[in-house]
């Protein structure tokens, strides 16, 4: 269907099956430094023929969008980090031919692509309801699920025991979310919404990369989220700060503990909080740990 560039993601065809978004690169560039977004219609063949840039072909705007998808209408949403460097969400108006930002937000609504297949938010409704979209965004360092009404522009956060998110798909007014929180390894749960898709009414775990963790927990050290300063004058960093903990031990009071610092691997990684045996590991036989997110974590 597409060949010429060096690199292609997120191939979706629309509703209709007429036309199909995809995203496309080239070296020497990653796809969070420039990308494009590029819509495609099919001729009777089902060949792609007419070709229209969404984003990324202005040598005025330098962007990276991400993610394109089709709501049930058959618009195009996609995320894309022009204007205030936040990957944030927009959408394709076809009749003006212009992109549209649904919500301005100072967080982080996608990731690098470093795998494919990524989905940081998903479509709630149908054509006959109000379009609602969940979505896991990153802000200040720390992660958050949020409900976006791009019809009234009205946006909330919805309380999730996860306090990291990576991938959200909905299904029947519900949606499924990939998680992990300080006391929860990595788990996708099941969680159920309110008639008027406001709020949360239930969570439950449908799978869990460690059924057995729990009888762990007396001995798992929480962290404490740490936001401090840079050499950069009005920019922070941010850390995560485990104390040494164990139910079976009580250290000395003046006692310090020793302290390993943990740095992620880059360029885009990051340090989220979640439980880590290869830290609790340490903290359970009286050390300290701090694992931070320098400049340029994801």
């Amino acid at each position: 269907l597409l060949s010429g560039n060096d690199f292609y993601a997120f191939p979706r065809i629309d509703p209709t099956e007429k036309r199909m978004a995809w995203i496309e690169w080239s070296d020497p560039n990653m796809s969070w430094d420039k990308a494009q977004l590029w819509v495609g219609y099919f001729s009777s063949k089902g060949e792609v023929e007419k070709r229209i840039c969404i984003a990324g072909g202005d040598p005025t705007i330098v962007e990276s969008p991400t993610e394109p998808k089709w709501s049930s209408k058959g618009e195009l949403f996609f995320i894309t980090d022009r204007q205030s460097g936040f990957w944030n969400i927009y959408k394709w108006d076809e009749q003006s031919n212009v992109v549209v930002q649904v919500y301005s937000l100072d967080a982080e609504f996608s990731k690098p692509m470093w795998v494919y297949g990524v989905s940081s938010y998903a479509f709630l409704g149908n054509d006959d309801q109000s379009q609602k979209i969940v979505c896991c965004y990153r802000q200040n360092g720390k992660s958050y699920v949020g409900l976006l009404d791009h019809d009234s522009g009205s946006f909330s956060k919805i309380d999730l025991p996860f306090s990291a998110v990576t991938n959200i798909v909905s299904a029947d007014g519900s949606f499924y979310v990939e998680g992990a929180s300080a006391s929860l390894p990595v788990s996708i749960a099941k969680v159920t919404l309110d008639e008027k898709r406001t709020m949360a009414t239930d969570f439950s775990i449908v799978w869990s990369s460690s059924e057995d963790i729990k009888k762990y927990t007396p001995y798992f050290s929480l962290p404490e989220f740490m936001e401090f300063p840079t050499v950069i004058p009005g920019q922070h960093a941010y850390a995560y700060f485990y104390p040494p903990y164990n139910h079976t031990f009580q250290g000395s009071s003046d006692e310090k503990p020793p302290l390993l610092v943990g740095t992620h691997g880059g360029p885009t990684d990051e340090a989220r909080g979640i439980l880590d045996l290869s830290v609790q590991y340490w903290t359970s036989r009286g050390w300290a740990f701090v694992d931070v997110n320098y400049g340029g974590s994801a």
